[in-house]
Formats: C-alpha cells, structure tokens, sequence
C-alpha cells in the first residue's frame, strides 16, 4: 500500500498514513478507511491531531 495522497484540507500524509494503519489493524477495510479519511479532511479546515482524526473517521465509519 502507498501513501494517502495528502487531503484539500492540509492533513499531512503521514498523519494519513498512521491513521490508515490504526483502523486497517482494528479490522476496517483500507479503502472504506481512506474514503472516510478524505471525507472527515475535506470537512476541517484545519490539522487535526492523530487521536482527534481517528475518532473522527471512526464517527464517519459507524454513519455508514
């Protein structure tokens, strides 16, 4: 897998990345993982911390 192109939003790649690998280990599907991490960035406008960004992209997972 390579890296998660960088989001509108300003979240950098590696932030990207470590989130994708958190939720791929907890069991989600790296491409569902990657929509919804395009998603919650395209809705900041600002960096979140990696804690703050995986709850988030786990809210959006659990919306479905």
């Amino acid at each position: 897998r390579g890296p998660v192109p960088q989001a509108s939003s300003g979240l950098p790649s590696r932030l990207q990345d470590d989130a994708l690998s958190a939720l791929v280990n907890l069991g989600y599907k790296a491409a569902d993982v990657k929509d919804a991490i395009t998603r919650v960035a395209g809705a900041r406008p600002e960096a979140l911390p990696l804690k703050e960004l995986i709850r988030e992209v786990l809210k959006d997972l659990a919306r479905g």
